[in-house]
């Protein structure tokens, strides 16, 4: 999320060379793309395994911050 974030919101010209979107060492992540992943994944996770995606946040959001930050 954060790197499709990162292009989107700051760097369009690499969805001309999509392959560029795939060289993570060249740098370029997005902290509001990282955070609309989680949303995102979480969504799914509760929907797959049938679990409240409440009671599901109420967990991750202790966690989500220390993954935030280490990228």
């Amino acid at each position: 999320g954060g790197r499709l974030g990162y292009v989107f919101l700051y760097n369009p010209e690499m969805l001309r060379a999509p392959i560029s979107i795939l060289r993570v060492w060249e740098g370029g992540m997005s902290s509001h793309g990282g955070m609309i992943g989680l949303l995102l994944f979480t969504l799914y996770y509760a929907h797959r395994h049938k679990i409240s995606w409440l009671n599901l946040g109420d967990n991750l959001v202790v966690t989500a911050p220390i993954g935030l930050f280490f990228g």
